[in-house]
């Protein structure tokens, strides 16, 4: 039997790799570096993201950890200029190790062997200034090459960047937020018009997402100017002329009605209205928008605007109302987490991950929902496929979410949409549902109004079944009833609110059960006495409201063996008698059940 020479493994390794993103570019060899000849054994390059090189070791007769030094060494070296390149120095590396029995693979099995193998070794290295963070913390990962494939993508824009890209954007939003402020104390109209926009009420908050949304137009904007039926749309460039020269306004409405006429209105027109209710001040609407596209720029021009997480983690800062609905964003690390186990690898010929159907019936701004999508997309190129031919029908039948706020279901279907921006959609699945007193003098319930099946809604006025359904075209009115059909998903995912009626033991502030800010103790009332209504199976009142959309996700998921429901949950999930049918429901009619908690002192 030959033995393989390390080149011959690397090279083979590459070839499998680079079939598992259609947007890779894979280099053995190359010289990435300005100011040395050093050739790492693999460069990654992506457009819109961060290279990455991979130093691969053959263990031989024992482990070979020499690639974690030389991958080390990379760190913070200046790259040579080149297209598809989102970054000036190298911030991220990989060591790779592979197993010593590959050194006697004929080269004929090596693609097989290489695919079908769970022990290969890696560490993922990431600078952020002069700290150096490594992933695992000690030791190595282990697992298939399509691990190394997702740990490739996740590591080549390291949290850290988007933490700080979310507070330059944060800044951003408030700086603009505090001029309208102010012209609101002179001009309330202002308010009162932009209120009616967001369906809440004038104030810090809502001036804030406000302006949030018209800077996530903008950055949706710049990946659009210039491509085809986009040839007249400026460039963010191109608007801000330079710093001392506000932005004209029409200039701003002209690209964005050029952009609504193709498609993407659920980006373009609430901000569209945002936009037409500031311009009553003069003054202001160029200032805001100088502010807000130059703020856009910034996170185009630093190669981090194509990042998903960063309206979520702005948005939820933004919201006020968390106190009582606890509603906070799932941060990018437990997204990551639950997607991957709500979605294990799939290996090829055993599903076909495209056909999944997924909801999150709390979907906020969307950040589970699009962790699972994006670990179908990485399945399905994984497995030969390419992401962007599936994205429509993924857009359009497959994904099903639902929040309360009209402000979330729209930066819901931008994040899921953003992946391939250039995509034009038709209708989502993306809906925002009734809550609270409605003009019939009803109470309606948002998502927790479909635990009763569609068929046993009663149907009194049309108001009582009214959803809005986010489209590309623009939103249009649909029946509650045919939004979402039970038996329908294969995986549910949420992190639903917490809310229950007592206080909070982390917390001073009380998180009752519809509690609002704006809410009167009647219609609060009113809302309560309208759950008890609900078909309810497992669901607890003294458990809180996540246990009905654990109630709720049951009867939405088919009963086939098959699907999966992954949650954020309170830990008294796991021991409050009021959560016992809960977790009945899990050891009877659920299997390979897994549990993680964070862990107190």
């Amino acid at each position: 039997m030959s033995r393989q020479h390390e080149n011959t493994i690397t090279t083979k390794l590459v070839d499998i790799l680079n079939r598992m993103r259609s947007t890779w570019s894979l280099a053995e060899q190359t010289r990435p570096f300005k100011n040395n000849q050093k050739c790492p054994d693999v460069f990654v390059t992506e457009l819109g993201r961060e290279p990455v090189v991979i130093e691969v070791k053959l263990d031989g007769i024992s482990p070979n950890i020499r690639g974690e030094a030389q991958a080390r060494q990379h760190l913070g070296e200046e790259l040579s200029p080149a297209p598809n390149m989102a970054a000036e120095t190298l911030t991220t590396a990989m060591a790779l190790r592979i197993p010593a029995r590959f050194l006697h693979v004929e080269r004929r099995d090596l693609e097989q062997e290489l695919q079908q193998a769970n022990d290969i070794h890696y560490v993922l290295l990431s600078k952020d200034g002069s700290e150096t963070n490594r992933f695992p913390d000690k030791g190595w990962a282990e697992g298939t090459i399509g691990d190394v494939a997702m740990a490739l993508q996740l590591g080549a824009t390291p949290n850290s960047r988007i933490q700080k890209a979310a507070a330059l954007l944060e800044y951003r939003v408030n700086q603009a937020a505090l001029l309208l402020e102010a012209a609101i104390a002179t001009r309330p109209s202002i308010g009162a018009a932009i209120g009616e926009i967001l369906h809440q009420q004038p104030g810090e908050q809502t001036s804030r997402m406000a302006m949030l949304i018209i800077t996530n137009a903008f950055v949706f904007q710049s990946s659009l100017a210039g491509k085809p039926e986009m040839e007249q749309v400026s460039s963010l460039a191109q608007l801000t002329v330079d710093d001392d020269t506000p932005i004209k306004y029409s200039d701003v409405l002209k690209d964005w009605n050029i952009i609504r006429e193709v498609n993407y209105r659920h980006i373009f027109d609430v901000a569209n209205q945002l936009v037409h209710a500031i311009a009553t001040d003069d003054k202001l609407v160029g200032s805001v928008l100088s502010i807000l596209c130059r703020a856009a720029h910034e996170l185009v021009s630093g190669g981090i605007a194509q990042v998903h997480e960063l309206a979520g983690i702005v948005f939820q800062r933004l919201i006020i109302d968390r106190k009582y609905i606890k509603a906070n964003y799932t941060r990018p690390e437990a997204v990551a987490l639950l997607s991957v186990l709500a979605l294990p690898m799939v290996h090829q010929g055993n599903v076909d991950v495209h056909k999944l159907k997924v909801a999150d019936f709390a979907c906020g701004t969307g950040a589970l929902l699009n962790g699972v999508y994006q670990r179908i997309l990485s399945i399905h190129e994984q497995t030969g496929g390419i992401g962007a031919d599936i994205h429509g029908n993924m857009m359009e039948h497959n994904i099903g979410g639902c929040d309360i706020m009209p402000n979330a279901s729209h930066l819901t279907a931008s994040l899921l949409t953003s992946t391939y921006p250039d995509k034009k959609i038709g209708r989502t699945r993306i809906h925002t549902l009734p809550y609270g007193k409605q003009a019939d003098d009803s109470y309606a319930l948002g998502a927790l109004d479909l635990l009763n099946a569609p068929e046993q809604i009663q149907i009194f006025y049309l108001m009582e079944n009214e959803a809005q359904q986010v489209g590309g075209e623009g939103d249009a009115t649909v029946n509650r009833q045919d939004t979402f059909r039970h038996r329908e998903f294969d995986i549910v995912v949420e992190n639903p609110p917490f809310s229950k009626p007592n206080a909070d033991s982390s917390s001073s502030i009380p998180k009752p059960v519809f509690e609002g800010s704006e809410r009167s103790e009647e219609d609060t009332s009113a809302m309560r006495r309208a759950l008890r209504k609900e078909d309810i199976s497992v669901a607890n009142g003294q458990a809180g409201l996540a246990s009905y959309f654990v109630d709720l996700a049951d009867r939405m998921l088919k009963s086939n063996g098959k699907s999966t429901m992954g949650f954020i949950l309170p830990a008294t999930a796991l021991a409050s008698p009021h959560w016992q049918k809960v977790r009945d429901l899990w050891a009877t009619e659920y299997h390979d059940v897994i549990v993680i908690t964070i862990a107190d002192a």
